[in-house]
This record gives structure tokens, sequence and C-alpha cells, in this order.
């Protein structure tokens, strides 16, 4: 009997020790993840001073609002040979807040023939060829409407423009001549943003 013990217990321990046994592994799952990019700022020694910016950013203020716009009529008649704008501009305006005694407009290039109340006098101005600066007569408070009128006659000119739209001409005249028999006469304006004021007398300001 322990003969045949000796023989099993042999033959266990050859079985279990079978280096030719073949284990399957199980299936293994590949992906294949985002780059991840970690960064630090640089280290600044204990030593080096903190220098401390105390300058303020760039400010773009809007424009002041002395006289706000409050309506605009025109009447028109255009100079094709010359290729000008010859109008009446009447304009009610009131004080935005403090009351004002004058009224300063943008007017590119013009020529004056008449400023002043739209039922009344004629009226004092100065101008520069951009803008027309009129004195009234009295100080008018805020909320009083007033006015004016104007007649002038506008030669558009280009004067630079910005990267967005290449010219500031304001109104512009297509073929005025008529020299070209494949292209009409047009006239056609492009006002944005400060360019109506090459052809009719305005606060020409977008906050207006």
């Amino acid at each position: 009997m322990r003969q045949y013990f000796w023989i099993i217990a042999l033959a266990l321990l050859w079985t279990g020790c079978d280096t030719n046994r073949v284990v399957q592994a199980p299936a293994m799952e590949t992906r294949q993840l985002d780059t991840m990019v970690i960064t630090a700022p640089a280290m600044v020694p204990e030593s080096a001073p903190v220098v401390e910016d105390y300058r303020l950013p760039f400010y773009n203020p809007s424009h002041p609002i002395v006289n706000n716009l409050v309506h605009t009529a025109l009447r028109l008649k255009f100079d094709w040979e010359k290729e000008q704008v010859i109008g009446q501009a009447t304009l009610t305006l009131q004080p935005h807040f403090y009351p004002t005694d004058e009224v300063v407009l943008d007017a590119k290039g013009f020529e004056f023939q008449r400023i002043g109340f739209a039922d009344g006098d004629d009226l004092d101005y100065t101008y520069d060829g951009q803008l027309v600066t009129i004195s009234l007569p009295t100080i008018v408070p805020k909320g009083q409407e007033y006015t004016l009128a104007i007649d002038y006659i506008a030669t558009p000119r280009a004067g630079g423009g910005s990267a967005a739209i290449s010219s500031d001409r304001g109104l512009f005249f297509i073929n005025p001549q008529g020299e070209d028999p494949n292209k009409p006469q047009q006239i056609w304006t492009q006002g944005e943003t400060e360019h109506n004021s090459r052809w009719f007398p305005t606060i020409d300001k977008p906050n207006q």
C-alpha cells in the first residue's frame, strides 16, 4: 500500500513541474490616448525683485455728447459734371445734458451758403474744413429742441479709409459723365462709420 502511495505522489510532482505546458493569456485591449502636455511657470529666484506694472491699459473713450441729433431732413441736387452735392439740411437738435450755446457739426470739404435757424435768423459760425462750430444766440437748456437750416455744397473726396473700408468718400458718383456705355450712371453712399459728413452736415459719430 505504501508503495502505491509513493508512486502516485511522484506522478503528481512530475505533472506539476511540467515546463512545456502552455497557458493562454486573456485578450488585451489597446487604446491610443490623447497627448497630455503639462507646463509650469518658470521658477523665479526668491531673491529677484517683484516688479509691479501700474500702467493703465489703453482707453478709447466714446465721443463726448453735447447735443443730441434728433432728426435730419435733406433736400438734395447733384452736379454730375463737378461731382458735387448741392443740398439743404434741416437738423433738429437738443442739448444732451448740460445747457449749451453752440453746436459742432462734422462737415468735410463743404462750401456753406447759409447757416441759421430753420424759421428765423442766420447764425455766426466758424469752419476749419472739417468741423463747423455754430454759435447759438442764447443758452439752450437740456431737453429744448432747436432746428437749424444749412445750405451747402459738398464735394465728396476720399481721404484714406480704413482696413475694412478702403475709401471714406461717403458718396460715390459712378460713371458721372456717361463715358462708359456699359456702366449705368449711379450715385450711391457708404457712410460707415464716420463718412456721411462728406455729403451732409451732421454729428458723424457712432454714438449718435
